[in-house]
């Protein structure tokens, strides 16, 4: 759908347009109207639209230049989205029509313009504007394709340099996303709280002339910096330094960041990694925020081992059966282990004996078992007194581990995912997680991942998602429910959320099912050019006289609510000029709304406002005479009136905290909905008239009936 908008002096001029457009097209979905390049301007910023049809010839700026303040104004936006411009105009002169196309205008038409011509013109202009949408989507998917596509690659190039011994693999993955990288190292940050810092790192250095990319991984921040050529020691000092800073900025406390001071190959960055690990690890440097690898390497003393570590990549390696994994980690664990005790036998004895009962603990956790000895006893402790019968004996302790995992995780496993899926199914309404779920199933979220995955070739979410959206359908078939009703039923917490998510499932928009209600509206928060426009077009007493009138309203967040009534009336009566009169005898717009209709015994307000801005604003639970009470002082008045040529607009601004006078409450949550009516009106003008947006069933005029007032819904 597009949106035109009509630029003219003359009323009769853009009425006809209007019209023209309205009978010869239906997929203009919105026409607005400017009366002047000033009114222009200013309209074209909220209404953003996709045509303008401007006269040349106006009072104030000429159509000319008001297309190029329109496209300054275009030039600026974050979006950029370029607009079509035809002029249509009495003016003849050649040199117009020069500027016209100088300044890229798509036709110049003059009028009396023939009318077939105009429509293959109008067709024409769609066409281009189609086509120009379909490339700029085409460029915009391919981009995110790409930048998606990027992060996944960086991604697995921390994972890479974590659980996979062959280096020629992260060469691979950063060949594929640049291949000017040719050096870098790796920096590892570990924070006393877990905090996850990868987010900031790569916030605060993505401007900068070299790629830091990162991950959180098992209580380790790990990140990698690519550099197109090799760069000096002071150079990664200064990097890691501005990483400093920034955690402090950031005010994360009590960290410890380790690095490998050296600049590496791409094809040599495992190692990087692993003296990056090996600083983390310093048994006498609890003082110390930046650890460098060659300040520790040369001190056998001054480095303990961190056996949590080991043993959770042990784990992981030997989960998957990679033996070349487990055979890597035990390689660099006995180097670590020889800065750590030097050659000190019992002192590597306790350590592989603890790496070990970790490993164990980790296998029977992550199976749903209490600790017990269905593994074979450790030979760790009565293994000869030498390093090679400590290797030996802690690998064949690994490989009754590895044996274990082997016989029992197929059965366990499909248990698990079944107990998984069962959970999902009969808890897919409640705010549930990955981590319920592994709580719920007494294993670890990473555990569980990987068995849902293995099992059924879907993560989590996508199941969980699946089965919403079933479910979904399902309600749908009441055909007296709403959209967000069935989007908090099957446990979304957003209905916009449950709608792309819809979508993406069944390749339906919510649009084609939501049931089309004309008292229902949804106000939305802090954007009135995006809020929601609704009509008054119920006139049941069988008036001739139905000025087109339409209303926008939206929540300002922790301000209060902002009413704009626009209504189309050449010469509005206005007579009354203190507040408090009784304008509904004038042009008269009303707004009658109860903000918290679930409150027992709760009375709607009745705000009444001529074209001049004066107000009747009265409180009560009936409209009977003598029930109502007149409100008015209590409101600090800031509507605003606009009144042009053949229009009159009123803005009022209904802050919280009158409506906390009023109701003793004025907390608005997302959902909540708000009786109300809006209403068109004159008793005392040349032809009285009286028009509402939700029906008003009643024999007479009368707009104090509660009962007729139609459903605002918050979606904020």
């Amino acid at each position: 759908m597009y949106k035109v908008m009509l630029v003219d002096d003359e009323a009769i001029e853009r009425e006809g347009m209007r019209l023209l457009i309205e009978d010869n097209f239906d997929y203009f979905d919105a026409i607005e109207e400017a009366a002047n390049g000033y009114e222009a301007i200013d309209l074209f910023k909220s209404f953003e639209p996709d045509i303008v049809i401007m006269d040349i010839g106006m009072p104030g700026i000429d159509g000319l230049e008001t297309i190029r303040r329109l496209q300054q104004v275009e030039s600026m936006a974050l979006d950029h989205k370029l607009c079509k411009y035809i002029i249509l105009t009495a003016h003849s002169q050649f040199k117009y029509a020069q500027e016209a196309i100088r300044i890229g205008v798509s036709d110049f038409l003059l009028k009396p313009t023939n009318i077939n011509h105009f429509i293959d013109l109008m067709a024409g202009v769609i066409n281009d504007i189609e086509e120009e949408r379909h490339v700029a989507n085409r460029a915009l998917a391919y981009q995110n394709k790409v930048d998606s596509l990027k992060g996944v690659l960086e991604t697995d190039c921390i994972y890479s340099l974590v659980m996979d011994s062959h280096q020629t693999k992260i060469v691979d993955l950063i060949g594929k996303f640049d291949e000017t990288y040719s050096h870098g190292f790796v920096f590892v940050v570990k924070t006393a709280k877990s905090n996850d810092i990868s987010k900031i790192v790569k916030d605060k250095t993505h401007k900068k002339n070299y790629l830091c990319t990162g991950e959180y991984i098992h209580g380790i921040n790990i990140f990698l910096c690519l550099f197109d050529g090799s760069i000096s020691n002071k150079t990664i000092d200064d990097v890691v330094a501005y990483i400093d800073m920034t955690l402090g900025i950031y005010t994360i406390e009590h960290y410890k960041i380790g690095y490998d001071d050296g600049c590496h190959r791409i094809d040599d960055l495992h190692l990087s990694y692993e003296h990056g690990m090996l600083c983390l690890n310093g048994k006498n440097i609890s003082d110390k925020k930046l650890i460098k690898y060659f300040d520790i390497k040369s001190d056998n003393k001054s480095i303990g081992l961190d056996c949590f570590y080991y043993s959770e990549i042990l784990f992981d390696a030997i989960e998957v059966m990679n033996v070349e994994r487990v055979d890597y980690i035990c390689r660099d664990l006995f180097s670590a282990l020889h800065i750590a005790c030097g050659t000190d036998y019992r002192c590597v004895q306790s350590y592989l004996i603890e790496i070990a009962s970790l490993i164990k603990k980790t296998v029977y956790d992550s199976m749903g078992k209490s600790v017990s000895n269905e593994i074979a006893t450790s030979q760790l402790m009565s293994s000869q007194p030498n390093m090679t019968g400590l290797r030996s004996e802690f690998q064949q302790e690994l490989k009754e581990i590895q044996n274990y995992i082997k016989g029992t995780q197929s059965s366990n496993s499909n248990k698990l995912a079944t107990h998984a899926y069962n959970y999902i199914a009969q808890n897919y309404n409640n705010n549930i997680s990955l981590d319920t779920l592994s709580e719920a199933l007494h294993i670890s979220s990473y555990y569980a991942c990987k068995i849902i995955k293995k099992t059924y070739d879907k993560s989590f979410v996508e199941i969980l998602s699946e089965t919403r959206i079933k479910e979904a359908k399902k309600m749908f078939k009441d055909s007296g429910i709403t959209v967000k009703e069935v989007a908090y039923g099957v446990g979304f917490s957003s209905q916009h959320y449950f709608s792309k998510i819809f979508k993406k499932y069944t390749g339906l928009t919510l649009v084609i099912i939501k049931i089309k209600v004309e008292d229902i509206m949804y106000i939305i928060r802090n954007r009135r050019d995006l809020s929601e426009v609704a009509y008054i077009k119920s006139y049941p007493h069988g008036c001739g006289y139905q000025p087109e009138t339409n209303f926008r309203i939206y929540y300002e967040e922790g301000k209060g609510f902002v009413l704009r009534i626009l209504c189309y009336e050449s010469e509005p009566r206005i007579t009354y000029k203190d507040h408090g009169d009784p304008v509904y005898k004038d042009s008269c717009v009303e707004f009658f709304v109860n903000f918290f209709p679930d409150m027992a015994d709760s009375g709607y307000l009745n705000f009444e406002m001529n074209a001049g801005g004066t107000m009747l604003l009265q409180y009560g639970k009936s409209g009977g005479d003598g029930m109502r009470k007149s409100v008015v002082h209590m409101l600090d008045k800031k509507q605003k009136v606009i009144r042009a040529k053949d229009y009159w607009e009123i803005e009022l601004y209904i802050p919280l905290e009158f409506i906390e006078k009023i109701y003793k409450r004025s907390r608005f949550d997302n959902g909540m909905v708000i009786k109300a009516n809006v209403y068109k009106c004159g008793d005392d003008t040349a032809v009285a008239h009286y028009g509402s947006w939700s029906p008003v069933k009643s024999n007479q005029p009368d707009f104090h009936r509660p009962e007729c007032f139609g459903d605002m819904v918050l979606d904020i």
